[in-house]
């Protein structure tokens, strides 16, 4: 039959401000089909448009469209597109359908790749985040150590990476570490290598926490 049978009406307008002024503004809502009235395949195409926009904008935070709104409005498209029994549609038509699952296609993509360097970002910041805790949480431990057999803690660093086999364990180990052992740790923390060897046990002892006190009248004669 060349008109529809049933009614089509437009749908209701989207609950969000953001989502009122978009559809309304890019023309996005499709016309209403009355019973009796010709068929015409721009209805499809306003159907199928209305329907991508809102399934595109669904995954917008703030939300946009809500998942109810999304079905209505696929569930209207299929309704009008039954009704055309399967006829072929005109070219001009087609391409216009096409050119949407394109655009479509194409948005999908960019949100997967917005969310993917969301998502790095995030861990990035997070991961510098407790890379700084555990290093405060250290120096802080570190800050009370007064014997030479007190372990000094581990820390690593700013790239997060664990320190080499060579940190020292105690306090007594860092007094005695070897210059080829604390330039090796002074390199890894990004400190610079220089002085006497007592000098650079000195400065490696107050990067990781410790107090000048700490080592002892002893170690400064």
């Amino acid at each position: 039959m060349d008109s529809y049978q049933l009614n089509h009406p437009i749908l209701a307008p989207l609950a969000s401000d953001e989502g009122k002024v978009v559809e309304t503004a890019l023309q996005w809502q499709a016309p209403a089909i009355l019973a009796g009235a010709p068929k015409d395949p721009g209805h499809v195409v306003s159907a199928h448009q209305q329907m991508m926009h809102r399934l595109s904008t669904s995954s917008m935070v703030p939300t946009v469209v809500t998942a109810s709104e999304c079905v209505d409005a696929v569930t209207r498209f299929h309704r009008i597109a039954a009704e055309h029994d399967g006829a072929p549609m005109p070219a001009w038509a087609q391409q216009m359908v096409q050119q949407q699952q394109q655009s479509m296609h194409q948005f999908q993509q960019n949100m997967v790749q917005q969310q993917q360097q969301s998502m790095q970002q995030f861990q990035q910041n997070l991961t510098a985040q407790m890379t700084q805790l555990q290093q405060t949480t250290a120096k802080f431990y570190n800050a009370m150590i007064c014997s030479l057999r007190d372990n000094v803690m581990r820390i690593s660093n700013q790239d997060g990476i664990n320190p080499p086999p060579v940190f020292p364990g105690t306090l007594e180990d860092l007094i005695n570490l070897s210059g080829r052992n604390c330039n090796t740790l002074l390199t890894f923390y990004g400190l610079e290598v220089g002085g006497t060897l007592n000098e650079r046990r000195l400065e490696l002892g107050l990067y990781l926490g410790l107090r000048e006190t700490a080592f002892g009248s002893s170690f400064y004669e």
